[in-house]
């Protein structure tokens, strides 16, 4: 609202009148957003790529570890990593336990099931 006043008032001071506008175009949202993007993870992101391009172009499973403290964005980090592998159609199974993340890599190729990229 500040923003519409000032524009009115300078108007009024340069031209003597107030031409019509859209309201409200300055205004702040009354509600936070909260980026989705994730910052200060690229290092991190590259090497479970690097590890996802070896399961593809290998043909050989991996078991990737994501460990951490609590609340030091584990999760996020496999979240953001699913943006790429679904596409590339590779097969992502995420799981958590206490301390630490595990995603296994398996290619489409050799994949029997659902479950196929979990192996004992």
């Amino acid at each position: 609202m500040e923003a519409d006043l000032r524009r009115c008032l300078a108007g009024l001071e340069s031209c003597g009148r107030i031409d019509a506008f859209p309201l409200g175009t300055h205004d702040a949202s009354d509600r936070l957003r909260i980026s989705e993007k994730l910052y200060g993870r690229e290092p991190e992101i590259r090497a479970l790529l690097a590890a996802f391009d070896r399961v593809m172009t290998e043909g050989t499973p991996e078991l990737v570890l994501v460990s951490g403290y609590s609340g030091v964005g584990k999760t996020s980090v496999v979240n953001e990593l699913h943006k790429v592998l679904v596409p590339r159609a590779g097969c992502s199974r995420p799981g958590n336990s206490i301390s630490t993340s595990a995603t296994s890599l398996t290619p489409r190729s050799r994949r029997r099931s659902s479950s196929s990229c979990v192996r004992s």
